[in-house]
């Protein structure tokens, strides 16, 4: 890979370990890539070439053994990948030479949040965790208390608390756990508790990101029976 490929491969595992701000939760929309990477305004034929580079990592990925990354950028109208599954899928393969064993986009998604996951095993009795610490003078990424996260998910049954949706594929739920009261909000560490965290679907975890402040469940059911 060349510089600017290596610098969006980057760039887009931060956005899958939640490390990136951007408009939807661990997703980038082309125009956040293209501000991220290049000095370059953004215009006419920037996203065909955002597409060329994502599409030559997604290669080398899936050539080692990993999710492809291209599929954490999406269209900013509908927090969607840009094609069809079928289609990036097909045109993945043309440059890689091989298949990538992935059924859907948001399969494919799942398995980046996973596999580049930050979320750090912390044992802690009480239930309760201390995040947002600093990791060192330069660097500061927020941790998420893996322990946590599998209560909240038992508590909620996998089930997305503002729609209802449950998948399971693969032996592993679809499911993400939402933090109510974002960690960039505070500038520090702070103790976060399971009654601070809820189960979402992709889908509605994205729709709680369209505000600064997260919508609740019951504001994302409400946006959803609206339509808008």
């Amino acid at each position: 890979m060349n510089t600017i490929e290596k610098k969006t491969r980057t760039l887009l595992i931060r956005v899958a370990q939640g490390k990136k701000q951007t408009i939807f939760s661990r997703l980038i929309t082309y125009k956040e890539l293209w501000e991220n990477i290049s000095e370059e305004k953004w215009g006419r034929g920037r996203k065909d070439r955002i597409v060329d580079i994502i599409t030559k990592i997604s290669a080398f990925d899936i050539d080692n053994g990993l999710p492809p990354l291209n599929e954490l950028v999406v269209v900013k109208k509908t927090g969607l990948p840009g094609e069809e599954w079928s289609s990036i899928k097909s045109y993945i393969k043309k440059r890689s030479g091989k298949t990538s064993p992935y059924r859907s986009h948001i399969e494919a998604q799942q398995a980046c949040w996973e596999y580049w996951s930050s979320e750090v095993n912390v044992t802690n009795t009480e239930g309760k965790v201390e995040e947002g610490v600093a990791q060192d003078k330069t660097v500061v990424f927020r941790k998420r208390n893996q322990t946590l996260v599998a209560e909240r998910k038992k508590r909620d049954k996998n089930t997305c608390q503002a729609c209802g949706y449950k998948m399971r594929v693969h032996g592993k739920y679809i499911i993400d756990v939402h933090h109510k009261y974002p960690l960039s909000a505070s500038e520090g560490a702070r103790v976060t508790s399971v009654k601070d965290l809820v189960c979402l679907c992709p889908n509605c975890h994205r729709i709680a990101h369209t505000k600064k402040f997260p919508l609740s469940p019951k504001e994302i059911s409400r946006v959803i029976e609206r339509g808008s």
